[in-house]
């Protein structure tokens, strides 16, 4: 969950394929149940509820973020399982930089909703990003409905006063839900020969 160049791109997944990844005891569409679930939501027809990361979802989400649709769309900073586990453990010591929460629906881990670069003396203080990564949880609204959420509690763990995000310009998915989370466009420009675009909201 980090930067990659310029951007760490939000992503709301468009297509499928074969993660590759070796069989976990939690894999399977029955997915995982996260605990302390703090805040829920109704997407299209189901609960939306942000839970915990642990280091088994970590291990789930790095596996199954290794979807080329998903490579293609959302860098991903963290070659090997062991540097996403290291990660994640960075984000539990005091004064991290990057905060995240899993994304349950129905009680169904279906990704990870997460901020970064987090920078109180900045602007803005901290980069969103976002990915749903089982396909047939993919156009139900639950990467909105978490967004919402994810921002209602960030904004009273920090707060920030202000919060960007990147994506590709071709994504309209994830545009769509920028613009009904309430951020605004702000810059468009070409990294690496492909166009991107950055929007930031203020609070």
């Amino acid at each position: 969950m980090a930067i990659l160049s310029r951007r760490t791109l939000l992503f709301l997944p468009m297509g499928s394929g074969n993660t590759g990844a070796p069989p976990l005891r939690f894999w399977g569409r029955e997915g995982i149940m996260t605990p302390r679930h703090r805040r829920s939501a109704i997407g299209e027809n189901m609960k939306i509820e942000l839970g915990e990361r642990t280091a088994e979802t970590v291990a789930l989400y790095f596996y199954r973020a290794q979807q080329q649709t998903i490579k293609s769309t959302l860098p991903q900073k963290a070659k090997t399982l062991e540097e996403a586990l290291q990660d994640y453990r960075d984000t539990l010591l005091p004064g991290a930089a990057s905060f995240g929460r899993t994304i349950v629906a129905d009680g169904v881990y279906v990704g990870d909703v997460w901020c970064y670069c987090i920078d109180y003396a900045g602007t803005p203080n901290a980069m969103l990003s976002y990915c749903v990564f089982d396909a047939s949880y993919w156009n139900k609204g639950i990467a909105t409905a978490a967004v919402s959420l994810f921002l209602c509690e960030v904004r009273k763990k920090f707060p920030p006063r202000t919060m960007g995000a990147f994506t590709f310009s071709d994504n309209r998915a994830s545009i769509k839900v920028l613009e009904k989370s309430g951020f605004s466009f702000v810059e468009e420009f070409i990294e690496d020969g492909r166009k991107s675009q950055y929007f930031q909201r203020a609070f």
